[in-house]
């Protein structure tokens, strides 16, 4: 929920690096017996699970939660709502059975955009009884330009059905002609 972002080459070798991982799992699994795999084998196998865990955790993470923007005024706050939504889906145990079971990223990246879908509805909730009315110097000096809805939550702007930046809703609207 910080704001650092992570580029798209990073993306791609988790996601790469994750599949390779499953793909060593799946055959370790088909080729040895799980008693082997537990007991001789256990440092290689229980790091390769380790190293599965970590990866699909951050990957979940990016999937779920890249670009949510939170003051941190409200990070507590936010961040208890997300755990809370994340429990009443019951979607863990299916993120852990696409990766651990059926070694299907698509399935698993499906499931993380539905958890996403599921916070971002809980979220622009929690954004709607925090909002307020912004009056620009324009808007206090014309009385028919109107105030602007604005959210300290997230730190953005309502405009045309979507939150934007301060820097992202200017953009738009001076390639619109709207602004200056």
């Amino acid at each position: 929920m910080n704001n650092i972002k992570i580029g798209e080459s990073k993306i791609s070798s988790m996601k790469a690096n994750m599949q390779k991982l499953m793909q060593t799992l799946q055959k370790n699994k088909e080729q040895v017996p799980a008693e082997l795999l537990q007991t001789k084998y256990k440092k290689g196998y229980f790091s390769l699970i380790g190293n599965l865990k970590q990866l699909s955790s951050d990957y979940a993470c990016f999937l779920v939660l890249h670009d949510i923007r939170i003051h941190r005024d409200y990070l507590d706050e936010v961040t208890a709502l997300i755990k809370r939504r994340i429990d009443t889906t019951g979607i863990l145990p299916q993120l852990s059975a696409a990766i651990f079971q059926q070694y299907d990223i698509t399935q698993f990246e499906a499931l993380a955009a539905s958890l996403r879908a599921e916070i971002n509805e809980e979220l622009d909730f929690f954004y709607g009884r925090r909002c307020c009315l912004f009056f620009s110097e324009e808007c206090l000096e014309n009385p028919a330009i109107p105030p602007e809805i604005y959210c300290p939550v997230n730190g953005c702007f309502w405009l045309d059905g979507k939150w934007f930046s301060k820097e992202n809703k200017e953009k738009i609207l001076s390639k619109e002609g709207l602004c200056c």
